[in-house]
């Protein structure tokens, strides 16, 4: 395998490590949402409504956010970047590790708390959940979705010029 190709592979998986870091930091961010509007002591409705709102207005802000800081005007051609960066690839796979693993030891904590103490009815939790997951799937999915055809959009302008 060529040094490019090689360069090429690694690139890819940061860019998908970077992806899933960004993620795992959102999946936290929304799982203190859900944590909040439960102890807000809200009808199972409104939360589902609230949740919902409030997980794509977090990815819609952190694809902002993400388009705002991407620089996409360079003039250079290839693999131009020839050091990779292992200490940021070892930085996001470990903030991927923890995150996942606290934020879901939290939620399965959280979720006998609040059952064992009856504080929330088992079958409205059970709803909860299943649109928050939904949420989740449908934020992340709109999210590549968006990007995909953002970027698409930008090739096409770039070929039009040349």
């Amino acid at each position: 395998m060529s040094r490019e190709n090689l360069l090429l592979v690694l690139w890819l998986i940061f860019g998908f490590i970077v992806v899933k870091a960004i993620d795992s930091i959102l999946y936290f961010i929304t799982f203190g949402y859900f944590v909040l509007l439960i102890e807000l002591n809200l009808s199972s409705d409104i939360i589902i409504y609230l949740i919902l709102i409030l997980i794509l207005a977090t990815y819609a802000l952190a694809i902002y956010l993400l388009l705002k800081k991407i620089k996409t005007s360079s003039k250079s051609t290839g693999i131009y970047l020839d050091k990779f960066p292992k200490k940021k690839f070892f930085l996001m796979g470990s903030i991927i590790l923890v995150l996942y693993l606290i934020t879901n030891r939290m939620f399965g904590y959280y979720s006998a708390n609040l059952i064992t103490e009856e504080r929330l009815e088992t079958l409205d939790f059970v709803k909860i959940y299943g649109w928050y997951n939904m949420g989740l799937f449908i934020s992340r999915l709109l999210a590549v979705i968006g990007l995909v055809a953002i970027f698409l959009i930008k090739l096409d302008k770039l070929k039009k010029i040349n």
